[in-house]
């Protein structure tokens, strides 16, 4: 797949420096950095991030404890008051 950009020419100029300067064409270049960028920014991710999909799936057979806490938390003191 293909795709154009445009860039001004300061940051071409740039851009061809430093694919010149690594030995690659400004293709290559452009395509490494940015496969470079997408691994960055997957380890850059949190652990919540990674995890979400985990967690408050197994402690209960509710799958929203974590989203819904406040309505949870609510339902339990109403049953509480209803007791009483």
């Amino acid at each position: 797949m293909a795709i154009t950009i445009r860039l001004d020419p300061k940051l071409q100029k740039e851009l061809d420096l430093y694919a010149q300067r690594e030995g690659m064409t400004r293709s290559e270049f452009v395509r490494e950095c940015i496969q470079e960028y997408i691994v960055q920014k997957r380890q850059s991710a949190t652990a919540w991030e990674l995890g979400k999909d985990l967690f408050g799936k197994h402690a209960s057979d509710r799958s929203d404890r974590s989203t819904n806490r406040k309505q949870i938390l609510k339902e339990k003191l109403r049953a509480r008051q209803n007791r009483r």
